[in-house]
């Protein structure tokens, strides 16, 4: 597993992966890259009403039913914490009605009283608080079907406080902003961090924090309450009820840990973290392999940031992959640098944390490129990933000499790669040659050769274009030592444009910045093999 293993996985990889010094695209990018945009926060009041609309739908019980004949698991909605988020950015632009409504949407009580028939009926919502949280719930009471056991409550204790020791006290994240009320009430009696328990499941949801509207926001930070179902049933999650609770709470709770950094940030950067985080509290349950199919490994040339549908969840990969390059405290040392009082988005912090290690950008990202070809033998457990997805992939030898010119448009950081494998009647004399005619590489255009060798051996080396992005490389290609090449293209840059103007119809991010990648269209990568 992870922890297990990544120890001797990142000391043999050390070995083979080999990278040239840092190019001189890493100063182009950061000079072309602009500081955050003042109105980045603001929303129309037309895009506040569509995420006013689009919270409600997504909380309103019934909308997803689930029973013994289906799972949430198959159609879970995933997005609510951004969804809340975004609201609560948003309020500003409501008035009246819409605003209160808002304001309820938002409020930290409506799970206890959510779905039930007949409100007469309900029990009155109790309180039990353990070192560090408080958890608000329904105690069970004759026609009350969706009340909460003691043991469950005590179970949810235990968890969180399990979750809350790795996350701050091991990582060392700073802690949540705390709610400490004006004057006490029962759903926030004080300081701790407060967290509601009802049958999510009919709204077809695992759980989701919010940002608490009560409480005063400064520089990004904002205090937050978390909302988990009351029993995670083997019959509506699919899976073993301690497990769906243990993902969950790991994740959700790490967006409360995000908002005490900066409750702005880009949506790919607050999903893939909190991904990735579940996997390194739990190791064990892998709940995050579903999300695999959304990522690089099956779509490279979709940017990593991309922030619609199951994207942004499927790009914890890149963090995965950041973590075992450089150890997992480079994670926390990301959103160290994107705190609201350094006025970075995700992709500026990020850089300038490699930049601080004297890590060339563009040659992390075409590795991680690289390494999405091949992840059972570059991830750590990589052998229950899906199969990588090559742009094309021929066997050369004596009747197909040459893959011919292949060509694709690459936007922001994404990967393109063409495998290359000997045909065993080859001449074990013969070399290829690798031509690649890319954009300048001044606009974060790289390319990799990586060498698979029959005794199981793997090599990455970037080959250098010129000014005009250009690079021929003849290697040998013998059959009797190399299984296959692989050229790896890569479109690393992050230069954003149009910050803060850039969203979906219902205020939502599509990008980093919430605007478009600078270098996205007409760069067109072409690369061509050759047995000689």
């Amino acid at each position: 597993m992870y922890r297990t293993f990544r120890g001797a996985l990142v000391a043999l990889l050390a070995l083979l992966i080999t990278v040239s010094a840092p190019l001189h695209a890493d100063a182009a990018q950061g000079a072309r890259v602009p500081p955050p945009d003042p109105s980045k926060g603001d929303f129309t009041r037309g895009e506040a009403l569509g995420l006013l609309a689009r919270a409600k739908h997504q909380l309103r019980a019934g909308t997803n039913r689930v029973d013994a004949r289906g799972s949430v698991a198959r159609s879970a909605r995933t997005d609510v914490t951004m969804t809340l988020r975004d609201l609560f950015r948003a309020r500003s632009a409501l008035s009246g009605s819409d605003r209160h409504d808002a304001d309820v949407v938002l409020s930290r009580a409506r799970v206890l009283v959510n779905g039930a028939d007949d409100p007469v009926t309900v029990s009155t919502p109790r309180t039990q608080c353990s070192t560090n949280f408080c958890v608000h719930y329904r105690p069970p009471t004759p026609g009350d079907t969706e009340a909460t056991t003691p043991a469950q409550v005590q179970t949810t204790l235990d968890t969180l406080e399990q979750v809350r020791s790795y996350e701050i006290g091991a990582m060392g994240y700073r802690q949540p902003v705390p709610d400490t009320p004006d004057v006490a009430t029962d759903d926030n009696p004080d300081a701790r961090f407060d967290v509601f328990l009802g049958d999510i499941a009919h709204e077809g949801m695992y759980g989701y924090c919010a940002p608490d509207g009560d409480q005063p926001e400064t520089h990004g930070h904002v205090a937050a309450y978390c909302v988990l179902d009351n029993d995670y049933a083997r019959r509506q999650y699919g899976a073993a009820p301690i497990s769906s609770l243990r993902a969950t709470a790991a994740h959700e709770f790490f967006h409360a840990i995000q908002f005490a950094y900066d409750v702005n940030d880009d949506m790919w950067f607050m999903e893939g973290t909190a991904v990735w985080m579940e996997d390194e509290v739990y190791d064990a349950i892998n709940d995050n392999y579903q999300y695999l199919a959304y990522s690089a490994l099956r779509y490279p040339r979709s940017p990593v940031d991309y922030s619609r549908k199951y994207s942004p969840y499927g790009s914890f990969l890149f963090f995965k992959y950041a973590a075992e390059r450089l150890g997992s405290t480079v994670v926390r040392q990301f959103w160290e640098n994107a705190d609201g009082t350094r006025d970075r988005y995700s992709l500026q912090a990020i850089r300038a944390v490699l930049a601080a290690r004297s890590t060339s950008w563009p040659a992390f990202f075409a590795t991680f490129g690289s390494w999405n070809t091949l992840p059972h033998r570059t991830y750590s457990e990589g052998a229950s990933y899906p199969q990588p997805v090559f742009t094309s992939s021929r066997t050369l030898g004596k009747r197909a000499r040459s893959t011919g010119w292949r060509s694709v448009n690459l936007m922001h950081l994404t990967n393109s790669s063409i495998r290359v494998v000997p045909s065993p009647a080859l001449s074990p004399r013969k070399k290829l040659l690798v031509e690649v005619d890319a954009p300048d590489p001044a606009r974060g255009s790289t390319a990799l050769i990586q060498r698979r060798y029959l005794n199981g051996a793997v090599t990455h080396s970037l080959l250098p274009l010129d000014a005009r992005g250009k690079a021929r490389l003849s290697m040998p290609f013998n059959r009797r030592q190399l299984a296959s090449v692989v050229i790896v293209v890569s479109n690393t840059s992050t230069a954003m444009r149009n910050c803060g103007a850039i969203r979906d119809k219902d205020g939502a991010p599509v990008y980093s910045c919430y605007g478009r990648g600078y270098y996205d269209v007409r760069q067109t990568f072409s690369v061509r093999a050759t047995v000689r």
